[in-house]
């Protein structure tokens, strides 16, 4: 049976510690480096299997439970009785199988079994379990970030800024203590807030400690900015008031540009909503009128 020392089993025998480098699974023993070039150079085991110490390490506790020799007589396993089932050491064969007559090569058993059909059945199947292991991880990872994201509201606290209220607890929380009109607007992606401020035609993205990510001020394109919404990319959608517009802004601020102006029935646009599941943008006009838009 397979220990977990570190040290040399031919070296403690002399009373000598040293640490071993690799693992014989003929000789089921660790060897030092001194140890090892007499084992590679020897006749009777130059041809052993060996693995580095480390890898042995990593080895399950239920593989290196299993030896090699036989725990009635001491001797090492060489065949297997097929009728039984098991291995057997050339006294077991005498002494207890004699009446046998089946036995084969344990090392051509073990060779068939590792090139087996069931055996490579047996490998796919792992490695699938093991992909379906992964996805149901990073599935439990997503429910969980999306239950953190879902179990707080973020709203404008008008003059004590931008707030956070956890529904877990209900506490409630400031993410920044600067002022906002009474009619501002705010909408949420991932870690980011994006807040429009109709007072100074400013669009602003917060984090979630407060600190201003970007800010874009353009009132030739958009003025008056009033409701906002963020697609699944992360690309911002704001209405403008008094541009009579939609301008969509991207995830890192850097750019702009309208995608629905009057021409297309926007009459001082209040109220807008963005559809994931459908790719389609609502908008309301300050008249009651509403207008669904495919986004492209």
């Amino acid at each position: 049976m397979a220990t977990a020392s570190k040290s040399c089993g031919v070296c403690e025998l002399r009373h000598i510690t040293k640490l071993s480098i690799i693992w014989c699974t003929e000789c089921d023993e660790e060897l030092c480096t001194d140890c090892q070039e007499h084992h590679s150079l020897s006749k009777p085991s130059r041809r052993h299997n060996v693995i580095p110490i480390n890898e042995y390490q990593k080895l399950l506790a239920d593989v290196l439970e299993i030896t090699q020799y036989c725990t009635a007589h001491d001797k090492k396993y060489q065949m297997y009785c097929q009728k039984h089932e098991c291995p057997c050491c050339s006294k077991c064969i005498v002494e207890s199988h004699k009446e046998c007559g089946d036995f084969v090569d344990l090392v051509d058993v073990i060779h068939n079994v590792k090139t087996s059909n069931a055996m490579c059945e047996t490998e796919e199947t792992l490695v699938e379990v093991a992909e379906n292991l992964q996805k149901i991880r990073q599935h439990q990872q997503n429910n969980v970030k999306t239950f953190q994201e879902n179990n707080r509201l973020i709203y404008s606290g008008y003059d004590r800024g931008i707030r956070m209220i956890n529904l877990y607890d209900e506490s409630i929380s400031d993410i920044t203590r600067d002022k906002m009109p009474c009619e501002c607007n705010i909408a949420t992606f991932r870690d980011n807030i994006y807040h429009t401020n109709y007072e100074t035609d400013y669009v602003t993205c917060y984090n979630l400690q407060g600190e201003i990510q970007w800010t874009i001020k353009n009132e030739r394109v958009l003025s008056y900015p009033r409701d906002i919404d963020v697609d699944h990319d992360g690309n911002v959608y704001v209405v403008g008031f008094t541009t009579n517009n939609v301008v969509v802004i991207s995830p890192d601020g850097q750019r702009h540009r309208k995608v629905l102006t009057a021409s297309a029935g926007l009459y001082h646009p209040t109220s807008l909503h963005y559809s994931g599941q459908n790719n389609q943008l609502l908008i309301a006009n300050c008249n009651t009128q509403a207008l669904l838009f495919n986004v492209i």
